[in-house]
């Protein structure tokens, strides 16, 4: 289990590095463009996944976040994610298989109290951000953006041992 989450942690800031790049090439009004899925822009589908990985990252640390840090910002910015991406990577090396076994108890937004072991959280965590870069991937291409990057984890892999 500790190998898995510590390939799923660096896999996901790869995979998020891969859209950091290819948005940071896009016209910047495009960020901002609306579109029919769960979010209704880039900038916002992106928000989303740093919130995500933000809030449940400082419940793994013990401090319940009761509000989204995207929205307090001015203007999210992509790089933000990559940020907290680099910190989930550094959690997961930091702990053990015990520390993965453990306990996390937090408060759910609906205020409720809970408790799930810490390596139900991570995998939480990096499915979640999968999924909302799929969605990602839809919106590029409802804005006419062909040129996507290829993000599953077997590319990732091929990347790290530079073999097909």
């Amino acid at each position: 289990m500790e190998q898995n989450l510590r390939l799923m942690a660096r896999y996901n800031l790869w995979a998020n590095t891969q859209f950091y790049d290819r948005m940071n090439n896009l016209d910047r009004a495009l960020w901002d463009e609306e579109v029919k899925s769960s979010f209704s822009t880039l900038r916002r589908t992106v928000g989303h996944i740093y919130d995500a990985e933000k809030v449940w990252l400082n419940r793994l640390g013990g401090t319940d976040l009761m509000h989204f840090p995207s929205t307090s910002l001015k203007l999210f910015e992509m790089d933000l994610l990559l940020e907290v991406s680099q910190a989930c990577v550094d959690y997961v090396e930091g702990i053990n298989e015990q520390e993965m076994n453990s306990a996390c108890t937090y408060q759910t937004s609906g205020i409720e109290t809970t408790s799930r072991p810490v390596w139900h959280i991570l995998t939480h965590i990096f499915n979640h951000s999968t999924y909302h870069r799929g969605q990602l991937v839809t919106m590029l291409r409802e804005l006419g953006i062909t040129d996507i990057p290829a993000t599953d984890v077997i590319y990732y892999l091929r990347d790290q041992t530079g073999r097909e």
